[in-house]
């Protein structure tokens, strides 16, 4: 075979072992914490680096794929200036020269033990446990390492069946029996792979949101066409608190014409809305215990992944926030974070619903208590200061009348949607009936994401009247128009509508707007109309809403803990909602489950520790058979010989006088090799290996 060509052939046997070098050290990378490390970044680049030198070997020019790489890495540091994305080019361009390294024949046989052990050292030094695929990786190494050093061509005859062994033998075990599930898992890693490949071009080369026709965060409130259901990871949402479904704002936007909306609402602050819903609170006399049924302070932990905005996405109930670093950019993106405390509330609970509801309550008119009082009633409900979230100048910002003028514009109204309007809110009582009755009417109408209203003169008459179906900014945009019109003040909010019971992840198709109405005397209050969600009520984790307050008010005693008989006991219905009983049937199921789960996983890992042992062992014999064969005559037959020693220390043991005569001149012939030197042939090593042969089974037979 031809040098260039077997230089060729064997690159391509190794690219096994210049993939798991890569991984491990990525692996490492993203473990040890580093600050800018990008597990993406890393293997695109590191991919790149891979193919450009395959296609440079194959030209011959294999001094020109260290050039093109760092050529690679210097344009796109240039064209992105992104230092996340040059520190992980760099490390992956580091890696590549490491590689480069390998593929020199006399730099291999020590180099790649050398890098081996290294790695070994690495994992056992910095790590408490070495996970599964590091051990295939480097036991792959390891016997690599083995066969560089035994023979000039050993790695090339090996290394592909190699891999392919390692890696069917130590393939993962599910709980299905008889499947090929390592297949499917290296299936989805590499749709994982392409997921997050994709994401970042996305991230890179352009932000994804309504007015792109695709889903996603945007900061703008203008309305697009059929949208196209993309799920990139958004945003990292960790908090310490119970899971339900929360609504993250961006924004909230305040004019209405035939795009959607404009102009941003600018003149609420942080914590405005805490101002006026204490006070509603304190209108209706309400406890810590009552409290504690529809809300609770929670802190979480928010990271921006592939999103790129001005906006600070959090709860729409707000306490104070706490960026990381001193300096908040304008324009956020990857890995901005920061960590909010907010109040978490239950919008379905009886409680909650009797004050906006009513949110004069006991008192005879709206007038805000002052700061010293509601300092000191917050503290008593929420156990936290009120100084320490906002000041008595806030405080009374926060509380003094609004003007509420620009929220009430019905220039987008026609005749029919006036009627209906009126229509849906005759006879009702107050604002909160009137909001609630326009979200009612609006749920039934057909959720339809490819639905396009963009080029329409009046797309929320056309949305009410004409095809009744779209996706949540036409529900959004109608309802909010719609309370204007029967005198509620309203606003169109965007951000995300997220079921944190599924994942800590905000993917992009959890995008979502939604309209907010002014209750006087409580504040802003978020809505549902797109009938695609739950509604709150579906959701709440306080109380049910079957649970009768009115009962709970009239028998309770002074300390606000007693209700009377004909009422169903708090204590009861807390326990209910948040202590949940599986009934005997299931359980008995679930530990049957459990116990037939726990069987395969244990027949799984005895079957892959026994495979491991037997490659062990193979690894062995194979190494001994390839040492003995490059053995010169004289060592084979002392190698034998010794063998035949361990076993018979006299012939006289033997039965067979035959088998005694030739034992004795074999070991006369071995001495005379052994000490005086005489050459020995193949046809001695023949010799004692067949009576070595002999001996052990002769001496099984005996034992049988």
């Amino acid at each position: 075979m031809r040098e260039k060509k077997r230089q060729k052939i064997e690159y391509l046997m190794m690219y096994p072992v210049f993939i798991m070098i890569g991984v491990l050290t990525c692996l490492f990378l993203c473990r040890a914490g580093t600050k800018y490390a990008d597990i993406v970044f890393f293997l695109c680049y590191f991919s790149i680096n891979l193919f450009l030198t395959l296609i440079f070997v194959l030209r011959n020019m294999r001094k020109w794929d260290i050039v093109a790489s760092f050529a690679v890495i210097l344009l796109m540091s240039i064209i992105f200036r992104d230092l996340v994305l040059t520190f992980n080019m760099l490390y992956a361009f580091g890696v590549t020269i490491v590689i480069y390294a390998l593929r020199l024949e006399k730099a291999r046989r020590i180099g790649l033990p050398i890098v081996t052990a290294l790695l070994i050292i690495t994992w056992l030094f910095f790590f408490p446990y070495m996970p599964k695929g590091v051990a295939i990786c480097l036991v792959v190494l390891i016997l690599y390492s083995i066969a560089a050093l035994l023979e000039k061509n050993t790695v090339y005859y090996i290394a592909i069946p190699l891999a392919i062994a390692l890696i069917t033998i130590w393939a993962p075990v599910k709980d299905e029996p008889f499947q090929w599930t390592f297949v499917k898992r290296g299936v989805e890693k590499a749709n994982h792979l392409f997921k997050n490949v994709s994401d970042e071009v996305i991230y890179l080369f352009g932000s994804v949101g309504f007015d792109g026709g695709h889903t996603g965060y945007s900061n703008s409130g203008r309305i697009a066409g059929g949208l196209t259901d993309f799920k990139t990871e958004e945003l990292k949402y960790e908090h310490n608190g119970r899971k339900s479904i929360i609504y993250l704002k961006g924004k909230s936007y305040i004019t209405l014409d035939n795009k959607g909306f404009t102009d941003p609402d600018t003149d609420t602050h942080l914590n405005d809305w805490f101002a006026l819903y204490i006070n509603a609170l304190k209108r209706h006399d309400i406890n810590r215990r009552e409290a504690s049924f529809f809300s609770k302070i929670i802190t979480a932990d928010v990271r921006y992944r592939f999103l790129k905005t001005t906006d600070t996405i959090m709860p729409a109930t707000p306490l104070y926030i706490e960026y990381e670093g001193n300096d908040i950019p304008k324009y956020k993106k990857k890995n901005f974070r920061y960590q909010v405390r907010y109040l978490m509330l239950d919008y379905g609970s009886p409680f909650y619903l009797d004050i906006i509801n009513d949110p004069l309550g006991n008192a005879e008119s709206f007038e805000p208590a002052d700061y010293k009082t509601i300092v000191s009633y917050t503290k008593e409900l929420y156990s936290i200061d009120l100084k320490l979230i906002m000041s008595e100048e806030e405080y009374n910002e926060a509380v003094k009348p609004r003007d509420l003028s620009a929220y009430l514009d019905t220039s987008m109204a026609t005749d029919s949607i006036r009627n209906l309007t009126e229509e849906l809110t005759s006879g009702l009582e107050n604002d909160f009936e009137k909001a609630r009755a326009i979200e009612a009417y609006l749920r039934p109408y057909e959720y339809n994401k490819a639905i396009d209203l963009s080029d329409s003169e009046n797309y929320i008459e056309d949305f009410l009247f004409e095809t009744k179906t779209g996706y949540c900014v036409h529900y959004a945009s109608s309802m909010v128009l719609m309370l204007r019109i029967a005198g509620i003040p309203a606003r169109y909010s965007v951000g995300y509508r997220h079921d944190e019971n599924k994942t800590d992840s905000i993917i992009s198709s959890e995008a979502h707007s939604w309209p907010e109405a002014y209750i006087e005397g409580y504040g802003w209050v978020p809505f549902e109309p797109t009938g695609a969600m739950e509604t709150p009520e579906e959701y709440t984790w306080g109380l049910g809403s079957d649970y009768n307050r009115e009962d709970y008010l009239n028998g309770r005693e002074d300390d606000g803990r007693k209700i009377s008989s004909a009422a169903v006991n708090d204590e009861d219905y807390y326990n209910r909602r948040y202590i949940t009983d599986i009934p005997e049937t299931e359980m008995t199921e679930h530990e049957r489950k459990i116990d037939k789960k726990f069987v395969l996983k244990f027949m799984g890992y005895m079957g892959m520790l026994l495979g491991a042992l037997i490659l062990v062992l193979l690894t062995i014999i194979i190494i001994r058979h390839i040492r003995y064969t490059l053995m010169t005559p004289e060592y084979r037959l002392r190698e034998n010989m010794l063998r035949i020693m361990d076993r018979v220390d006299d012939p006289e043991v033997l039965e067979d006088e035959a088998k005694k005569e030739e034992l004795r001149a074999l070991l006369d012939t071995y001495m005379r090799v052994r000490f005086r030197g005489d050459p020995a042939d193949e046809d001695m090593v023949l010799m004692a290996r067949t009576m070595y042969r002999y001996i052990r089974k002769t001496i099984k037979a005996s034992h049988a």
